[in-house]
């Protein structure tokens, strides 16, 4: 299981250029055994406050959006790691893969 929910950044305030933060309450992905695929089966878990008036849709393509996105990163991190090119050491808690 990996969770994060939002975090306050001395670079983007509430209000940086105009725009309301959102609050992240929980992101997260859920990790099972799949016996039926020989793998490994993936929940995505999103509850977010978007602090204002937007249509269903609109929140739901970006939370599509947002999970596309993770998954590829995810997938590029392993990919550099199962190469010998991404070395987490066991005291790190938090990686973050900037290409």
């Amino acid at each position: 299981m990996t969770v994060s929910k939002s975090c306050e950044h001395k670079d983007y305030p509430d209000g940086f250029e105009n725009c309301t933060r959102t609050e992240a309450k929980m992101i997260g992905y859920l990790f099972s055994p799949e016996p039926s695929i020989n793998g490994t089966k993936m929940d995505y878990i999103y509850i977010n406050d978007l602090k204002g008036m937007l249509p269903g849709m609109v929140v739901q393509m970006m939370a599509n959006k947002m999970m596309k996105k993770g998954f590829i990163d995810m997938g590029g991190a392993m990919k550099k790691f199962m190469a010998g090119d991404l070395v987490v050491p066991d005291d790190v808690k938090n990686v973050e893969l900037n290409d």
